[in-house]
């Protein structure tokens, strides 16, 4: 009877110290798992903070460009001859004769003299 009870503490024994290693290995994989929340957290972290300066910079945008955009309209109107309030667009509605001009916005292309290409028949 002493025998088998020394043979069951020696299997128990085993199987003690492979818990103990799977356990081991279960804190290492943990370990290892923390480590990469940890680093996407602060990429996380990073992005946010990109994202709130952009967020930023875009409302600045906004802030001058709205304006602006009035005051043109507001200067359309008036080369237009449209004071009276009833013929002006509702809020947000397209402008009319907006347009872009094809010609050189530049300084010195301005007395740039254009390349004339002669035609020939053949």
């Amino acid at each position: 009877m002493d025998r088998s009870c020394c043979e069951k503490n020696a299997a128990d024994a085993g199987s003690v110290a492979e818990l103990r290693a799977a356990l081991e290995k279960c804190r290492l994989e943990l370990s290892e798992k923390d480590g990469v929340i940890a680093d996407l957290r602060s990429r996380l972290e990073l992005q946010e903070g990109v994202s709130r300066d952009l967020e930023l910079q875009l409302g600045k945008f906004r802030a001058v460009l709205k304006p602006f955009t009035e005051q043109l309209a507001h200067n359309l109107r008036l080369s237009a001859g449209c004071q009276d309030q009833s013929s002006l667009p509702a809020a947000g509605a397209r402008l009319k004769r907006l347009a872009i001009s094809a010609e050189p916005v530049d300084v010195r292309l301005e007395h740039t003299p254009a390349k004339k290409v002669p035609k020939d028949d053949t």
